[in-house]
């Protein structure tokens, strides 16, 4: 099942700022759509939060980098009263290390790295796990819940232990 993004509900306009291309956000989604293959709702909300989260990774690096150089910039008329021989690396880990001190901004956008990071991978760990199960062909059966009184599958089923649907199990997040 081949769909862009767009048809599975994922779009540029919601995910790009003005300064970014609409179309390269439109191309890495197409291309993990693509490449991963979602066969259900499930599938496919995992790849667009995977997806969403790599774009907004990608741009927490461009602010990272975009706050040192800022931080370098405001630095170089004393750094180079200061020091006799310096190389640009001497220059970034000066910005570095006042921006570790002072700034929340660039202590903020290092959190937003962890986080975003670790959405992309949970996400794709969470997506292989699903496609396995369903690979495996492992016996599944929908999910129930107590409604009105009665147990009832929350896929509408009445026959309960339908095979063709399969159980989601919600691992146990610690933060």
């Amino acid at each position: 099942m081949s769909m862009n993004a767009f048809s599975h509900g994922l779009t540029a306009k919601t995910s790009t700022l003005q300064s970014e291309n609409p179309d390269q956000f439109a191309k890495m989604s197409n291309s993990n759509f693509d490449y991963l293959e979602p066969t259900n709702q499930i599938e496919v909300d995992l790849i667009a939060d995977m997806v969403a989260a790599r774009w907004r990774l990608r741009r927490m690096w461009r602010f990272e980098t975009a706050i040192l150089n800022i931080e370098m910039d405001s630095q170089t008329p004393d750094f180079e009263k200061s020091f006799e021989k310096y190389g640009e690396h001497i220059r970034g880990a000066m910005a570095f290390s006042a921006l570790a001190d002072k700034s929340k901004g660039l202590s903020t956008a290092l959190r937003y790295d962890i986080h975003l990071s670790r959405t992309c991978r949970s996400s794709l760990q969470e997506l292989y796990r699903l496609q396995g199960a369903r690979l495996r062909n492992e016996p599944t059966e929908p999910a129930k819940s107590r409604l009105n009184g009665e147990e009832q599958a929350l896929n509408g089923d009445q026959k309960q232990g339908n095979p063709t649907h399969e159980r989601i199990s919600i691992p146990n997040l610690k933060a």
